[in-house]
Protein backbone atom coordinates (compact mmCIF):
# COMPACT_ATOMS: atom_id res chain seq x y z
CA UNK A 1 0.00 0.00 0.00
CA UNK A 2 1.42 3.50 -1.02
CA UNK A 3 2.35 5.55 1.92
CA UNK A 4 0.66 8.94 1.70
CA UNK A 5 2.14 12.51 3.24
CA UNK A 6 -0.51 13.93 5.42
CA UNK A 7 -3.78 15.76 4.54
CA UNK A 8 -3.51 19.27 3.14
CA UNK A 9 0.23 18.93 1.69
CA UNK A 10 1.27 18.42 -2.04
CA UNK A 11 2.55 14.45 -2.16
CA UNK A 12 3.34 11.88 -4.02
CA UNK A 13 3.52 7.68 -3.56
CA UNK A 14 7.15 7.53 -1.88
CA UNK A 15 6.83 3.75 -3.22
CA UNK A 16 8.19 4.83 -7.19
CA UNK A 17 6.71 3.66 -10.48
CA UNK A 18 5.69 0.76 -8.78
CA UNK A 19 2.96 2.16 -6.36
CA UNK A 20 2.28 4.32 -9.43
CA UNK A 21 1.79 1.45 -11.68
CA UNK A 22 -0.87 -0.33 -8.72
CA UNK A 23 -2.80 3.13 -8.33
CA UNK A 24 -3.57 3.11 -12.17
CA UNK A 25 -4.59 -0.29 -12.20
CA UNK A 26 -6.76 0.01 -9.15
CA UNK A 27 -8.33 3.47 -10.76
CA UNK A 28 -8.80 1.41 -14.16
CA UNK A 29 -10.64 -1.28 -11.85
CA UNK A 30 -12.84 1.00 -10.29
CA UNK A 31 -14.03 2.92 -13.64
CA UNK A 32 -14.99 -0.98 -15.22
CA UNK A 33 -16.87 -1.64 -12.10
CA UNK A 34 -18.47 1.89 -11.96
CA UNK A 35 -19.41 1.30 -15.72
CA UNK A 36 -20.84 -1.97 -14.72
CA UNK A 37 -22.58 -0.63 -12.34
CA UNK A 38 -24.18 1.96 -14.77
CA UNK A 39 -25.07 -0.40 -17.55
CA UNK A 40 -26.79 -2.62 -15.12
CA UNK A 41 -28.85 0.23 -14.01
CA UNK A 42 -30.24 1.08 -17.03
CA UNK A 43 -30.86 -2.00 -18.62
CA UNK A 44 -33.05 -2.98 -15.42
CA UNK A 45 -34.72 0.88 -15.81
CA UNK A 46 -38.15 0.03 -17.37
CA UNK A 47 -39.23 1.48 -20.56
CA UNK A 48 -42.52 2.52 -21.47
CA UNK A 49 -43.59 3.21 -24.94
CA UNK A 50 -46.81 5.91 -24.77
CA UNK A 51 -48.94 5.67 -28.57
CA UNK A 52 -50.31 8.99 -28.85
CA UNK A 53 -49.09 12.45 -27.99
CA UNK A 54 -52.60 14.37 -26.67
CA UNK A 55 -53.42 15.21 -23.54
CA UNK A 56 -53.86 12.10 -21.46
CA UNK A 57 -50.55 10.40 -23.46
CA UNK A 58 -48.83 13.63 -22.37
CA UNK A 59 -49.59 13.48 -18.78
CA UNK A 60 -49.21 9.71 -18.76
CA UNK A 61 -45.37 9.88 -20.37
CA UNK A 62 -44.99 12.95 -17.53
CA UNK A 63 -46.05 11.10 -14.50
CA UNK A 64 -43.76 7.73 -15.82
CA UNK A 65 -40.91 10.40 -16.37
CA UNK A 66 -41.23 11.87 -12.55
CA UNK A 67 -41.09 8.12 -11.55
CA UNK A 68 -38.19 7.23 -13.27
CA UNK A 69 -39.20 5.41 -16.50
CA UNK A 70 -37.48 5.28 -19.82
CA UNK A 71 -40.38 6.44 -21.94
CA UNK A 72 -40.91 7.08 -25.64
CA UNK A 73 -44.38 8.86 -26.98
CA UNK A 74 -45.61 8.10 -30.86
CA UNK A 75 -47.79 10.52 -32.16
CA UNK A 76 -48.51 9.92 -35.71
CA UNK A 77 -49.55 13.85 -36.24
CA UNK A 78 -47.66 16.73 -37.52
CA UNK A 79 -47.84 18.12 -33.50
CA UNK A 80 -49.13 16.76 -30.11
CA UNK A 81 -52.00 17.57 -28.67
CA UNK A 82 -54.58 14.61 -30.24
CA UNK A 83 -58.16 16.94 -30.61
CA UNK A 84 -56.61 19.84 -28.56
CA UNK A 85 -55.15 21.40 -30.72
CA UNK A 86 -55.24 25.45 -32.62
CA UNK A 87 -54.32 27.17 -35.24
CA UNK A 88 -53.41 30.78 -36.14
CA UNK A 89 -54.91 31.75 -39.45
CA UNK A 90 -55.18 35.53 -40.31
CA UNK A 91 -54.40 36.40 -37.16
CA UNK A 92 -57.66 34.74 -35.85
CA UNK A 93 -56.98 31.37 -33.20
CA UNK A 94 -59.07 28.62 -34.33
CA UNK A 95 -59.60 25.64 -32.04
CA UNK A 96 -60.03 22.42 -33.76
CA UNK A 97 -63.48 20.85 -32.41
CA UNK A 98 -65.77 22.08 -29.46
CA UNK A 99 -63.02 22.50 -26.52
CA UNK A 100 -63.98 24.38 -23.67
CA UNK A 101 -61.83 23.95 -20.05
CA UNK A 102 -63.63 23.37 -16.64
CA UNK A 103 -61.52 24.57 -14.11
CA UNK A 104 -62.99 22.48 -11.47
CA UNK A 105 -61.28 19.10 -12.25
CA UNK A 106 -59.03 18.02 -10.09
CA UNK A 107 -56.02 16.39 -12.49
CA UNK A 108 -55.40 19.59 -14.66
CA UNK A 109 -54.61 21.89 -11.46
CA UNK A 110 -51.13 19.13 -10.75
CA UNK A 111 -50.17 19.52 -14.52
CA UNK A 112 -51.04 22.80 -15.71
CA UNK A 113 -49.90 26.04 -14.61
CA UNK A 114 -53.02 28.38 -14.93
CA UNK A 115 -51.58 31.53 -14.65
CA UNK A 116 -49.61 30.73 -17.77
CA UNK A 117 -52.43 30.10 -19.61
CA UNK A 118 -54.08 33.25 -19.30
CA UNK A 119 -57.85 31.56 -18.80
CA UNK A 120 -60.86 33.44 -20.06
CA UNK A 121 -64.08 32.45 -18.34
CA UNK A 122 -67.16 32.38 -20.30
CA UNK A 123 -70.55 33.88 -18.28
CA UNK A 124 -71.71 30.97 -16.05
CA UNK A 125 -75.14 30.74 -17.68
CA UNK A 126 -76.94 29.80 -20.56
CA UNK A 127 -79.01 32.34 -23.17
CA UNK A 128 -82.36 30.70 -23.76
CA UNK A 129 -84.31 32.09 -26.72
CA UNK A 130 -88.11 32.07 -26.53
CA UNK A 131 -90.64 33.32 -28.83
CA UNK A 132 -87.54 35.13 -30.38
CA UNK A 133 -86.43 36.64 -27.46
CA UNK A 134 -83.68 35.69 -25.73
CA UNK A 135 -83.07 35.34 -21.89
CA UNK A 136 -80.36 35.29 -19.64
CA UNK A 137 -80.30 32.71 -17.06
CA UNK A 138 -76.97 32.99 -14.72
CA UNK A 139 -75.57 31.48 -11.64
CA UNK A 140 -76.78 34.20 -8.66
CA UNK A 141 -73.81 32.99 -6.60
CA UNK A 142 -71.14 33.83 -9.14
CA UNK A 143 -73.14 36.51 -10.90
CA UNK A 144 -75.64 38.63 -8.28
CA UNK A 145 -76.34 41.13 -10.53
CA UNK A 146 -78.16 39.47 -13.07
CA UNK A 147 -80.31 37.25 -10.28
CA UNK A 148 -83.57 39.73 -11.36
CA UNK A 149 -82.77 38.47 -14.98
CA UNK A 150 -83.00 34.95 -14.29
CA UNK A 151 -85.89 35.03 -11.87
CA UNK A 152 -88.45 36.84 -14.63
CA UNK A 153 -86.99 34.88 -17.51
CA UNK A 154 -90.18 32.46 -18.88
CA UNK A 155 -88.08 29.29 -18.36
CA UNK A 156 -90.47 28.06 -15.62
CA UNK A 157 -92.75 29.15 -12.48
CA UNK A 158 -91.21 30.94 -9.42
CA UNK A 159 -91.46 27.70 -7.72
CA UNK A 160 -89.44 25.90 -10.31
CA UNK A 161 -86.53 28.33 -9.80
CA UNK A 162 -86.92 28.11 -6.12
CA UNK A 163 -86.98 23.95 -6.00
CA UNK A 164 -83.67 24.05 -8.72
CA UNK A 165 -81.51 26.65 -6.30
CA UNK A 166 -82.51 24.97 -3.47
CA UNK A 167 -81.21 21.48 -4.72
CA UNK A 168 -78.00 23.08 -5.92
CA UNK A 169 -77.17 24.59 -2.31
CA UNK A 170 -77.83 21.12 -0.91
CA UNK A 171 -75.02 19.47 -3.20
CA UNK A 172 -72.76 21.98 -2.18
CA UNK A 173 -72.67 20.84 1.50
CA UNK A 174 -73.01 17.21 0.75
CA UNK A 175 -69.69 15.39 0.69
CA UNK A 176 -68.88 13.60 -2.64
CA UNK A 177 -69.56 10.41 -1.46
CA UNK A 178 -72.81 10.91 -0.15
CA UNK A 179 -73.81 11.77 -2.97
CA UNK A 180 -72.63 9.10 -5.21
CA UNK A 181 -73.96 6.62 -2.45
CA UNK A 182 -77.42 7.13 -4.02
CA UNK A 183 -79.62 4.90 -6.03
CA UNK A 184 -78.94 5.44 -9.85
CA UNK A 185 -81.58 7.67 -11.66
CA UNK A 186 -82.17 9.37 -14.65
CA UNK A 187 -82.34 13.54 -14.87
CA UNK A 188 -85.88 13.60 -15.98
CA UNK A 189 -86.62 11.21 -12.58
CA UNK A 190 -84.44 13.62 -10.75
CA UNK A 191 -86.21 16.64 -11.78
CA UNK A 192 -89.72 15.79 -11.55
CA UNK A 193 -89.92 13.26 -8.74
CA UNK A 194 -87.32 14.78 -6.46
CA UNK A 195 -87.53 18.24 -7.59
CA UNK A 196 -91.14 18.29 -8.66
CA UNK A 197 -90.71 20.75 -11.19
CA UNK A 198 -92.90 21.84 -14.53
CA UNK A 199 -92.76 20.92 -17.98
CA UNK A 200 -91.92 24.20 -19.08
CA UNK A 201 -88.69 24.18 -17.14
CA UNK A 202 -87.84 20.96 -18.35
CA UNK A 203 -88.69 21.72 -21.82
CA UNK A 204 -87.17 25.33 -22.41
CA UNK A 205 -83.99 25.19 -20.15
CA UNK A 206 -83.20 21.63 -19.04
CA UNK A 207 -83.90 19.15 -21.88
CA UNK A 208 -81.81 21.83 -24.95
CA UNK A 209 -79.05 22.44 -21.98
CA UNK A 210 -78.13 18.46 -21.16
CA UNK A 211 -78.52 18.08 -25.50
CA UNK A 212 -75.69 20.63 -25.75
CA UNK A 213 -73.48 20.32 -22.43
CA UNK A 214 -73.02 18.85 -19.11
CA UNK A 215 -74.50 20.94 -15.79
CA UNK A 216 -71.17 23.07 -15.79
CA UNK A 217 -72.92 25.79 -13.79
CA UNK A 218 -72.40 24.45 -9.97
CA UNK A 219 -68.50 25.14 -9.92
CA UNK A 220 -65.64 25.79 -11.69
CA UNK A 221 -65.66 28.24 -14.97
CA UNK A 222 -65.71 27.23 -18.01
CA UNK A 223 -62.77 29.15 -19.90
CA UNK A 224 -60.20 29.11 -22.95
CA UNK A 225 -56.47 29.69 -22.56
CA UNK A 226 -56.07 33.07 -24.13
CA UNK A 227 -53.88 31.44 -26.91
CA UNK A 228 -56.20 29.08 -27.70
CA UNK A 229 -57.33 25.56 -26.52
CA UNK A 230 -53.65 24.14 -27.84
CA UNK A 231 -51.89 25.71 -25.35
CA UNK A 232 -52.71 23.69 -22.69
CA UNK A 233 -50.44 20.90 -24.13
CA UNK A 234 -47.38 23.53 -24.05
Amino acid sequence: MADFAPAGRACRPRGGRHDVRLQAALLFCAAGLASALSTSAAAARPRVTVVGAGVAGLCCARTLCASGVDVRVLERADDVGGRVRSDLLDGFILDRGFQVFLTEYPEPRSVLDYDELKLRPFLPGALVQIGGVRHLVADPLRRPQDLIRGVVAPIGSLLDKVAVALFAAKQFVQPAEAILAKPPRSTLSLLKDELGVSDVIISRFFRPFYQVIIFFLLQGHLSEPARGAGRENV
